[in-house]
């Protein structure tokens, strides 16, 4: 980890001068008990075991490089990934004879690092990851249940929205304390332009569901209206990552893969993708996107949706939404969010998932213990308050609605949470988890099959037909190679 950080922490317990040392020497507000970030005196959480001994103790901890300008500590998270090893200080400097090893991985390198690091028994303490691949972990003995860190009773607020996917399906055992959920099939509509041309009964309700005819009345009413510089969307597709349209596709049942993620979509399936892919091609064609969208990778559509330059916002992230907002506020503008449109007939799917913390397979019960007292104070109110109040990661994940779990507790209800209750809890939508084979080697090549073909089909060099066939054989081949 970052050693300046632990040598401030350190130096300042020696001294008992803790919050003064910090204001004086970081520049940042110091740790208090509403403020965000970790507190001198240790925050708890449900559950929480004290330490087995005080014996020298080492936790190794992996993580991506997310989070950044935390309120009140912008100068320890100046650069994503720099808060973790600030946290690792704090900890330590509560826990003396704990040492914390932060390693930071990136999402492309972090599946082979792991799966490598479990053959050999060599996986971290402590992991924080995207749902499907920490339950890979669990399913093949790499990491272990977390039921321990919070109590029965408190671990039954988990099974509510994204999060419920940290239970496995076969056992009930909860592998990971989930921080971030993910929900593909959610867009968040801005009120004000709807507003101002009177329209708004063209909107659905939060949570509710349109077809596309829907949609594009309700963009028609007011696209014509919108000021200087403003467009009804932005979409990305310089790069995998930043496939935020596939939600679309996904939505309408339009599924390149089968359940078992072995094959390509059938027929069906691919004359419904052709026909997602020629209306929103329509889309660009009419000038509803904001310019070249062929450029843009995943992530860079967020300027223009923090400065209310799009009516629609195809891929939101609570990343933009800072902590104390009510709930459906972006700013000075309301957004109502609702599901993706689809065709007359379809029912709507919303994918969900979440990423959080897991504990790796241990042997010794002392090293158990502190490393489910370290994810629990990880995940203390304190520290959630912190996490939602940073602008979370600048790249990838742009396809999915980030979710924050917690702003007053954990797991209390976040700016997101309760419209995507109301999606899930809608009988006209399919919820679908991203199960073990959403990130497959299948469908990780399969993902950087498409793009290439979106922006043939935008910038007209292939027709949608031909951009569908192209991608259709470029994924049954990626399948086939990825096959065991």
């Amino acid at each position: 980890m970052n050693r300046s950080y632990r040598w401030l922490w350190r130096t300042a317990v020696c001294v008992g001068v803790l919050s003064l040392l910090l204001q004086a020497c970081s520049g940042s507000t110091p740790p208090s008990g509403s403020s965000a970030g970790p507190s001198v005196a240790e925050p708890s959480a449900p559950g929480a075991t004290a330490a087995a001994s005080q014996a020298p103790v080492t936790i190794t901890m992996w993580v991506p490089p997310w989070f950044q300008n935390i309120t009140g500590h912008e100068a320890e998270s100046k650069n994503e990934g720099d808060y973790w090893d600030y946290l690792a200080g704090a900890y330590e400097a509560l826990h003396p004879n704990i040492t914390v090893d932060v390693t930071h991985v990136g999402w492309a390198d972090i599946d082979t690092k792991t799966t490598v690091a479990m053959a050999s028994g060599t996986q971290p303490d402590v992991i924080f990851d995207y749902g499907p691949r920490l339950y890979k972990g669990f399913a093949t003995g790499g990491f272990e249940a977390v039921d321990g860190i919070y109590s029965t009773e408190d671990a039954k607020d988990f099974v509510a929205g994204p999060w419920n996917f940290s239970f496995d399906p076969n056992t009930g055992k909860q592998f990971m304390i989930p921080l971030v959920g993910h929900v593909e099939g959610l867009i968040g509509v801005v009120e004000d332009f709807w507003a101002d041309q009177s329209k708004l009964d063209l909107l659905p309700p939060n949570g509710g569901t349109w077809t596309f005819d829907q949609f594009e009345a309700a963009v028609n009413a007011v696209a014509p209206t919108l000021p200087a510089g403003t467009y009804v969307m932005c979409l990305e597709t310089a790069d995998e990552q930043g496939m935020n349209q596939v939600n679309m596709n996904k939505a309408d049942g339009g599924l390149v893969f089968t359940t078992d993620d072995k094959n390509v979509g059938d027929d069906t399936s691919k004359a419904k993708y052709e026909a997602v892919l020629a209306r929103i091609t329509d889309w660009y064609k009419k000038g509803w996107m904001t310019p070249d969208p062929q450029a843009l990778a995943g992530g860079e559509c967020n300027p223009v949706y923090q400065q209310k330059q799009v009516a629609v916002f195809m891929s939101p992230r609570e990343s933009l939404i800072k902590a104390g907002l009510d709930a459906g506020t972006l700013g000075p503008f309301k957004v109502r969010w609702v599901a993706v449109p689809t065709s007359a007939g379809a029912k709507p799917k919303v994918f969900v998932a979440a990423s959080g913390f897991a504990i790796g397979k241990q042997t010794d019960p002392a090293k158990r213990t502190e490393a489910q007292q370290f994810v629990a104070w990880l995940t203390s109110p304190e520290n959630m308050k912190a996490y939602v109040s940073s602008d979370g990661p600048s790249q990838g994940g742009a396809t999915y609605s980030r979710i924050s779990i917690g702003t007053d507790g954990y797991p209390k209800t976040s700016t997101l949470l309760e419209p995507v209750l109301q999606l899930l809890a809608n009988p006209d939508v399919e919820q679908v988890s991203n199960g073990l084979g959403y990130f497959s080697p299948a469908f990780q090549a399969t993902r950087n099959c498409e793009f290439p073909e979106w922006q043939a089909a935008f910038n007209g060099s292939k027709t949608p037909t031909v951009a569908t066939d192209a991608f259709w054989a470029c994924s049954a081949a990626a399948i086939a190679n990825a096959a065991p």
